[in-house]
């Protein structure tokens, strides 16, 4: 039973986790210079 409207919070998190992710590559990627 999947509801259409439980789908947009998993994407909102899913867009979060990979904001978190570019800044942590992006941070990496200062530390490295």
């Amino acid at each position: 039973m999947q509801l259409p409207h439980s789908s947009e919070p998993h994407r909102v998190m899913h867009f979060e986790f990979w904001v978190l992710i570019l800044q942590n590559h992006h941070t990496i990627h200062l530390f490295h210079s």
